[in-house]
């Protein structure tokens, strides 16, 4: 089974990539959305995570819910209730908030990859997901980033 880990953290990259692999999964590991999305065709992958900074989440949800069916899993820096919700509709099939449980998640993920792979992961999905509203998912990080730099 493989997992494909999109985030621009070279660190956080490095730690999923290990976590992932002792989940038993192969890893692609890239620091970018659109190649990941230009690359599509040519990847089959059972798990997808991104890990991106809250205003490419809004834009990466919906596009990549409209190539793949695969589980997804999003990992953000902290976000209220609404934001986590608003992340679900969006597609999510699991939200995780920074710092997470490597342990846990490599639990999660091989779960969520053996479901992926049972469910022929490569289907596109063909109905457009909802867009994200950027109001409710940008307030948590606004608001966390009010607290701490004032």
């Amino acid at each position: 089974m493989k997992a494909i880990i999109i985030t621009p953290n070279g660190a956080e990259r490095i730690l999923l990539a290990q976590v992932l692999q002792q989940a038993g999964l192969s890893v692609q590991p890239t620091d970018n959305f659109d190649s990941f999305v230009q690359g599509w065709a040519s990847t089959s992958v059972d798990l997808v995570i991104l890990a991106l900074p809250a205003e490419q989440l809004q834009m990466a949800m919906p596009q990549t819910r409209l190539i793949t069916n695969a589980p997804l899993i999003v990992i953000a820096d902290f976000i209220n209730d609404s934001a986590r919700v608003a992340l679900y509709k969006a597609g999510a099939d699991l939200v995780l908030v920074r710092p997470y449980s490597p342990r846990l998640l490599m639990v999660q993920a091989g779960i969520m990859a053996q479901q992926g792979y049972a469910r022929s992961a490569q289907q596109p999905i063909r109905q457009l997901v909802a867009p994200m509203p950027a109001e409710s998912f940008l307030s948590g990080s606004r608001q966390r980033s009010a607290t701490l730099y004032s």
